[in-house]
């Protein structure tokens, strides 16, 4: 196997491709299960990440992820893209209604974390909740 190392990529008419690769790309993403622990009970089991190191459970629908490497966030005002996922397994006790909606929200982002909250919306109130599949994102210049 060969490894190509190099400092810049341009295409013919000298114009550089690296710099919109790198500040389109996800700086840390994570596929994790919220409604189960490991680590004595205070960790959340990872399925896939990337720049994540792990996951603390701080109570009923609420989560922090741990960055692996640091990153200056960008005010949420600004170019910086957060998304998220909430679902349960498809089991018959727990199948939703059109009136039952999902969501998460990231907040407290910082240089080293984030926050999750996950909520189940249903008949007009809010219910903090663990999920079994949480998705995150995290896009920034």
């Amino acid at each position: 196997m060969s490894t190509l190392k190099v400092n810049s990529i341009q295409n013919t008419s000298g114009v550089d491709l690296l710099t919109p690769i790198e500040s389109g790309r996800a700086k840390a993403w994570v596929h994790f299960r919220q409604d189960a622990t490991t680590g004595g009970g205070t960790l959340h089991p990872i399925r896939e990440s990337f720049n994540v190191t792990s996951i603390t459970d701080q109570g009923t629908g609420l989560s922090q992820i741990n960055f692996t490497n640091n990153f200056t966030p960008i005010p949420p005002s600004s170019n910086q893209l957060r998304a998220g996922y909430a679902a349960v397994a498809s089991g018959a006790n727990d199948r939703f209604s059109n009136t039952e909606i999902n969501t998460i929200i990231l907040d407290n982002i910082n240089v080293s974390t984030v926050n999750v909250k996950s909520f189940r919306l249903m008949s007009n109130a809010a219910t903090l909740r663990d999920f079994e599949i949480v998705s995150v994102a995290i896009f920034s210049e």
